[in-house]
């Protein structure tokens, strides 16, 4: 079990732009724009919450296989934390 806890970096700027959620990577100034299942995402990363936790609530909100869910879930988790959008 991955008891890591996972939140979002308080330096990270997020905001709504056209219509799609938009965060702003403060080390390299990059302009990430999430869908919807970055924004369901980030938005339960407001506070500090494990793997566990996350995967149970994607597997409620969205209509994919378990494996599917955790495979995405584990790149998109290691991809905030390289690019220190996570702490």
């Amino acid at each position: 079990m991955n008891k890591k806890m996972y939140k979002r970096n308080k330096r990270v700027a997020g905001r709504v732009l056209d219509g799609k959620f938009c965060l702003m990577n403060p080390k390299t100034c990059e302009l990430i724009v999430m869908n919807e299942t970055g924004t369901f995402l980030w938005d339960l990363l407001k506070e500090e919450i494990n793997f566990e936790t996350i995967m149970s609530k994607m597997i409620c909100e969205f209509d994919a296989p378990e494996e599917e869910i955790k495979k995405d879930l584990v790149e998109f988790l290691n991809k905030l934390t390289e690019n220190e959008l996570l702490v």
